[in-house]
């Protein structure tokens, strides 16, 4: 006679099987999201390789836009033709009487800017030339109408400090030893893309000089960045008292 207490076989098959179908659901359940798991990871990397080429396609188009010979400009246009002659000149690594020369012949006497005259203009040159006077990439060049054109430039900038002392002497004079010594010494590069414009005239004698620029880009907000993170990795070393003021726009 079956004690009360005990279950009978009946109960026990009912119960294994209640047991083997919860078992065998998390392993579907599991299954399912190991499944989805690498749907996904193989989706992000098709879209990472798709977006690689892209990219690549965009930086070839580019090339092709901006890479041409100076003839090809100079049968389209004298303007551009001249910037681009500044973009090469601008490349060789640095500022001196060669490039000045050029800006002398090239640039109006009464050239302005950002309220800096030609005179200033080739000073400020002389003084940052070494660093920003690099073979940078060319982004992008184009007229925006007959006498002006616009181009982009890529820059890339190791922070040491002679540079802080031609470009951000604010930083000198606002910041502590401690921020500054991390700062010039801490591997930091700044990487930013300027734009630039220049607006051109022709003289009676048919050639064409340029007569004012303008620039914009986000160098001061990059190195206020760049400050940031060097003030924080300085005070984690040690306690100090540090502020930021006066951005400066070299331009």
């Amino acid at each position: 006679m079956t004690h009360p207490s005990t279950p009978t076989t009946t109960a026990l098959s009912a119960q294994e099987k209640k047991i083997r179908r919860r078992v065998q659901c998390k392993m579907n359940m599991r299954c399912y999201r190991e499944r989805r798991k690498r749907n996904v990871t193989s989706l992000e990397d098709t879209n990472a390789t798709l977006n690689a080429q892209i990219d690549a396609l965009a930086a070839q188009k580019r090339a092709l836009e901006v890479h041409r010979p100076l003839s090809f400009y100079a049968e389209h246009s004298a303007p551009m033709a001249l910037t681009m002659q500044y973009k090469n000149m601008m490349s060789q690594g640095g500022f001196g009487p060669t490039q000045e020369a050029f800006f002398r012949s090239t640039f109006s006497p009464d050239f302005m800017a950002h309220g800096r005259t030609l005179d200033n203009f080739i000073s400020m040159w002389y003084r940052v030339g070494q660093f920003f006077a690099q073979p940078n990439p060319l982004l992008a060049m184009a007229p925006i109408r007959a006498n002006i054109v616009r181009f982009e430039i890529s820059l890339h900038v190791e922070i040491t400090r002679p540079l802080l002392e031609a470009c951000f002497g604010y930083i000198l004079e606002h910041e502590d030893k401690a921020t500054i010594d991390v700062l010039a010494g801490g591997g930091y590069a700044m990487d930013t893309i300027m734009e630039r414009i220049f607006y051109f005239d022709q003289l009676d004698d048919g050639r064409y000089v340029i007569t004012g620029s303008s620039c914009g880009d986000n160098r001061a907000a990059v190195m206020a960045s760049l400050v940031a993170h060097a003030r924080e990795t300085a005070r984690a070393k040690g306690p100090g008292v540090l502020s930021i003021a006066n951005l400066l726009h070299v331009s």
